[in-house]
């Protein structure tokens, strides 16, 4: 156990720091009549700030509508257990009656991303003495997309715990970003369901590629199998042809015969880098991650997190909070109308007068 514990700090360490994670920060500004400047900030490399947009670092691909502008020198915000560093930003306009840009990714690689599928809306309610202006963007869970469901490894409670900030002494955080003593229940069953999204692949590359279909107690078998020889979890075990041929041995024990070590023996090279693309498009939504923040007009009335920074909610994105469902990023706030109190001092004037006002008999 101690062991598992050590590789598992390890893992978790290496996708949350700074050196893995590359960080964008996500920054709407409502402004009083209702319109909207969305602000994305971000690391560009050095000819990118010298002027070469082609080189630019966002994952979608802004059109004319968005301006791009180095800024003055490196901003930096430390930020839960990470240090940002931003020098580069894209702005766009919005009118009150705009919906949210669709985001055209900016390469194939990035295309299947949460973070280009949020879904936002904003308003301004109008009222006699205050108005209320609203924030919203939903981004669609991943789980659906992972090779095997997080609830087949893990029970609900466990992947709120581990993956979900719905525990106020996290203080924002989720169980992954402070791992500790306290949560190595959660962390062996989090070590088993990341092996099994790999096993769960191997299984499917390797018998598509030998046109040999397990039965559903043969693919139970082999993966049995697996986890006594591989384990991608902790490093003993990386994607390669070497692992790929170990894997079609490991079927051929179950199977009987020596069809997937043969057709491994021509192909494994190439299976391998299907493997590898396939780990890439799985593990993106934990290597990108936003720091999102909202400015409303007025006064700040409400907001789903616990994170404020000088009166400005702020909130994480990323691929663990997202395999715990849709995650929404919601603030309301409530600006006084000043004409409505004109208006209410102009009525009270009147009534006074009217009521002091000295009557003829």
């Amino acid at each position: 156990m101690k062991t598992l514990k050590i590789s598992i700090s390890l893992i978790i360490s290496a996708l949350l720091t700074t050196s893995c994670v590359t960080w964008y920060t996500v920054a709407p500004e409502i402004h009083p009549d209702g319109s909207m400047t969305m602000s994305i900030y971000a690391e560009a490399d050095s000819a990118c700030i010298v002027g070469d947009r082609s080189s630019h670092p966002f994952l979608f691909a802004p059109d004319g509508s968005w301006s791009l502008e180095p800024l003055p020198g490196n901003r930096t915000f430390h930020f839960l257990n990470d240090s940002i560093t931003h020098n580069y930003v894209a702005r766009r306009e919005f009118a009150r009656s705009d919906t949210a840009a669709r985001m055209v990714p900016a390469s194939e690689e990035v295309a299947g991303l949460p973070y280009l599928r949020g879904h936002e809306n904003w308003s301004r309610r109008w009222g006699l003495f205050f108005h209320t202006y609203s924030y919203s963007c939903r981004f669609p869970g991943i789980a659906g997309q992972m090779p095997v469901a997080p609830e087949e490894c893990m029970n609900p409670q466990t992947i709120h715990r581990w993956f979900g900030d719905r525990d106020s002494r996290y203080d924002g955080m989720n169980g992954a970003e402070i791992y500790d003593g306290v949560l190595s229940p959660a962390s062996e069953e989090y070590c088993n369901w990341f092996n099994e999204c790999y096993y769960r692949e191997y299984c499917r590359v390797l018998s598509s590629g030998t046109g040999k279909r397990l039965t559903q107690q043969q693919e139970m078998d082999v993966i049995e199998k697996f986890r006594e020889s591989l384990d991608f979890f902790n490093g003993t075990a990386t994607v390669n042809s070497a692992s790929v041929i170990e894997a079609a041995r490991l079927m051929d024990t179950v199977t009987g015969g020596t069809a997937f070590s043969e057709a491994a023996a021509d192909h494994a090279d190439r299976w391998a880098e299907t493997l590898s693309a396939r780990e890439e498009e799985l593990l993106a939504p934990f290597i990108y991650a936003l720091r999102y923040t909202v400015t409303m007009p007025g006064r700040l009335t409400s907001a789903n997190t616990a994170l404020i920074d000088e009166g400005i909610p702020v909130w994480k994105v990323d691929g663990f909070r997202l395999l715990a469902g849709d995650l929404t990023v919601e603030a309301t706030s409530r600006r006084a109308n000043p004409l409505g109190f004109i208006l209410l001092g102009l009525i009270v004037l009147v009534s006074a007068v009217i009521f002091f006002h000295p009557r003829r008999y």
